[in-house]
């Protein structure tokens, strides 16, 4: 209980150091370009269709399930938690004004969407392709460390919705796995 208590100091003292000391002009085209590719999962809906079109059979799968499995990260953010849980954006808050690199958002701020989805999108295609594990890593962090350079996220948005996408992507991952199991005709080693 205390814990939760300090947690919105935590954030917000994270949140200011980010913006006060950890900011550059160099960075700042790189962090508007990657919060740019995290919206509505651009840059993952771009990979998957790319490996939908030019992949074989495995492709296809690890696309069709990656985009499952981030529309159901989204769905989770967007439709349940941001609604019931209503925390106001970072620039909101009186004591909070950060030079925003991006325009501001409409919906709530926790948890993080572009976090959820790209956790969700790292977690299958790291399952599919394990040898990507590094490119995949980068791309996804940097989308989800973008939101709080940027200024519409607090690190605890950020990390929150990673958290549920790397959730939901190890679901539909051993959910993949089981299935492919049956359909090769092995019994699921459940």
């Amino acid at each position: 209980m205390g814990l939760l208590r300090l947690l919105p100091g935590i954030d917000g003292w994270l949140y200011r150091l980010i913006h006060r000391r950890l900011r550059s002009e160099a960075l700042d085209p790189i962090m508007v370009s990657a919060t740019r590719a995290g919206t509505k999962s651009s840059a993952w809906i771009a990979i998957c269709g790319a490996m939908a079109l030019l992949g074989g059979r495995r492709a296809r799968r690890a696309a069709a399930l990656t985009m499952a499995a981030t529309l159901t990260a989204q769905g989770i953010v967007n439709l349940l938690l941001k609604p019931a849980i209503r925390r106001q954006r970072p620039y909101r808050r009186s004591k909070l004004r950060p030079a925003l690199l991006v325009g501001r958002e409409k919906q709530h701020s926790w948890p993080s969407a572009h976090a959820a989805s790209s956790a969700a999108a790292m977690t299958t295609l790291i399952a599919s392709y394990p040898e990507q594990a590094s490119g995949l890593l980068a791309l996804g962090l940097t989308i989800s460390y973008s939101r709080v350079y940027v200024g519409v996220h607090y690190p605890f948005d950020v990390i929150s919705g990673a958290g549920i996408g790397l959730g939901v992507g190890a679901v539909y991952a051993a959910a993949a796995g089981l299935f492919k199991e049956l359909l090769d005709g092995r019994t699921p080693g459940i």
